[in-house]
């Protein structure tokens, strides 16, 4: 399991909301499991896309993209 740190989210120069956000969902907590779960049940809280933009390699940025493709066309391209 892979794991990801407040420290680690402050070196990728955030702005200073998703700084505070990302602070909220740690908590008292040193560390939290990256997970498509995790990231699903936050990401209103969360931009977990600036997150992932920062951290992929160019080959598992363009997966990424492809995989949340459908998903993102339910939610932004079907809206009335």
């Amino acid at each position: 399991m892979k794991y990801i740190t407040l420290k680690q989210i402050k070196q990728l120069h955030p702005c200073r909301n998703q700084y505070r956000a990302a602070s909220r969902l740690f908590g008292k907590r040193k560390r939290m499991a990256v997970s498509v779960r995790l990231a699903e049940s936050l990401a209103t809280r969360f931009d977990f896309y600036w997150l992932a933009r920062k951290l992929l390699s160019a080959s598992a940025w363009a997966d990424y993209n492809r995989a949340i493709a459908p998903a993102f066309a339910r939610a932004y391209l079907t809206q009335k």
